[in-house]
């Protein structure tokens, strides 16, 4: 990806309805809503996204001390693979929902 969408996608979800509307003024206001709605969907899982992977850092920093003390590490692995699985899922909604952030902008499927 070159430089210049790199920073586009940045500035875009820094605050999308603010650049959205700095582009197209004179936009329809149902646009505006669905917009807004986009960009709080991809806040709030961005949040749940940190959540999970500081939960996700924990785990791995137990199985390390539980290494080094010689504890059995299955139910650790476990939790690590649940939480794993977790990340994944949020991260593949948070996908979606840039996705359709940047449909707003012509940036959807450019790499």
């Amino acid at each position: 990806m070159n430089k210049e969408l790199k920073k586009k996608r940045k500035q875009i979800l820094s605050d999308p309805v603010t650049y959205f509307s700095s582009l197209y003024a004179d936009t329809d206001s149902q646009l505006i809503t669905r917009l807004d709605s986009l960009w709080q969907q991809h806040r709030d899982l961005k949040s749940r996204h940190d959540e999970e992977q500081l939960r996700k850092n924990i785990i791995s920093r137990q199985i390390g001390e539980a290494k080094r003390n010689g504890v059995p590490l299955d139910d650790l692995k476990a939790a690590m693979a649940d939480q794993g699985a977790r990340l994944k899922t949020i991260a593949d909604k948070l996908d979606v929902v840039e996705q359709q952030l940047f449909s707003f902008f012509d940036l959807a499927e450019r790499p």
